[in-house]
């Protein structure tokens, strides 16, 4: 059996371009039950690769495939280069693959990542980057507090009902997530480790639900459609936000917030606990993690305050 030669051109194609491509034929046949969140792809191709969103898959070259990543490696931290590089070349291959494009572009070597200097990542925001980033009054920046407050994941917050808050206790009963299953978001009964757990409201966070409006049977559903965000929405809200609070930190900051992921919020939480005295299995049974190494993940952001605490303590003769 002789191997075809990918780099020779095919004489018939079918004509279609890149992003009704990406939607029509990629997500739903190649995309969905393979990644968990596919929204969160449909997000990096549609702020990442406008250049060729509207051009035809058989008119899109190597050069156009580089430039869009060079663009985002100029922009954007390391992971979200990756991740737009896979997809791209995933893409150009199953293309090929269903003849609607001549050549099999990931077959030939997409421009690498730059070297980042080695510095300590960032992981959580600090306790004045999370109070300022989630400063508003509207339901969604309600929403985003209540995640450093609570350190809910994405899809408990999404699916808290109110039925499942009980604020004479000041607590909540997470039993319910929001998922994406094949492309629609839905409420399913059960958690992410498949474990329902209490988590006990602090001060902040009990005053917070008594001021979100009860106008449907989700804490922070939309108000019209009285039904819950789906985690599209949830992360389209989270990008305008950071993007706007961004320019207005740097007016008062020699440097812009750390471009974080709003997952970022459940590691603030995770981090505030341990700065405050709190032991990891405490954290841990509150984050809903069944196994500690977990946890451990979330308070590495800790580690050079734990070591600077240290470092102070001498005994000079």
């Amino acid at each position: 059996m002789t191997t075809p030669d990918i780099t020779t051109p095919r004489k018939e194609v079918i004509t279609m371009n890149f992003k009704e491509f990406y939607y029509k034929d990629f997500r739903p046949s190649y995309l969905e039950g393979v990644v968990r969140y596919p929204e969160q792809t449909d997000y990096v191709i549609e702020q990442n690769c406008k250049p060729i969103n509207g051009k035809d898959l058989s008119e899109i070259g190597l050069s156009d495939l580089n430039n869009i990543i060079k663009i985002c490696d100029d922009t954007y931290c390391i992971d979200r280069v990756k991740k737009l590089r896979s997809v791209l070349k995933r893409i150009m291959r199953y293309a090929y693959a269903c003849r609607y494009t001549s050549i099999d572009l990931s077959a030939f070597e997409l421009r690498r990542c730059r070297k980042r200097p080695e510095t300590v990542q960032q992981l959580s925001f600090t306790a004045e980057q999370a109070a300022f980033l989630t400063s508003g009054d509207s339901i969604i920046m309600k929403m985003f507090r209540f995640e450093c407050l609570t350190g809910l994941r994405r899809e408990e917050i999404l699916a808290l009902r109110w039925e499942n808050v009980d604020l004479k206790a000041r607590r909540i009963f997470v039993c319910q997530t929001v998922v994406v299953l094949k492309g629609c978001a839905r409420l399913v009964n059960d958690t992410k480790n498949h474990k329902f757990r209490y988590v006990e409201l602090n001060e902040s966070a009990y005053k917070l639900l008594l001021s979100v409006p009860q106008t449907c049977d989700f804490v922070f559903g939309n108000p019209r459609s009285k039904n819950f965000l789906s985690p599209r929405r949830y992360h389209e809200e989270y990008n305008t936000m950071f993007i706007r609070k961004n320019e207005e930190w740097k007016k008062t900051h020699s440097e812009g917030l750390p471009h974080l992921t709003p997952h970022k919020f459940r590691h603030t939480f995770a981090s505030l606990l341990t700065a405050n005295g709190a032991d990891v299995k405490t954290v841990a049974d509150l984050l809903g993690h069944t196994k500690l190494d977990t946890t451990n993940i979330y308070l590495h952001s800790y580690d050079d305050l734990r070591r600077q605490a240290v470092d102070k303590i001498q005994l000079d003769n």
